[in-house]
């Protein structure tokens, strides 16, 4: 999925590649990340992993959203 995310930020506008784009490529690679962890993470602490990866999925969802209106991108 990254791998198509970064086919879609490469082939951005320049003011939206470095703006938004890069705002949503931390959040992307944040996600990921946290994913990684919480799979070597006991299970009380897995829940506080899991739901603060829920809170970058919904700013990830956000901004691709306007990013989306914003730009038209398709």
């Amino acid at each position: 999925m990254y791998k198509q995310w970064m086919e879609i930020h490469r082939n951005m506008e320049r003011s939206a590649r470095f703006g938004i784009g890069n705002k949503i490529d931390v959040l992307f690679l944040r996600i990921l990340e946290l994913l990684r962890k919480s799979m070597y993470t006991p299970i009380n602490k897995k829940i506080l992993i899991l739901e603060e990866v829920s809170d970058y999925i919904d700013s990830f969802r956000f901004f691709f959203q306007l990013l989306w209106e914003t730009t038209g991108f398709q």
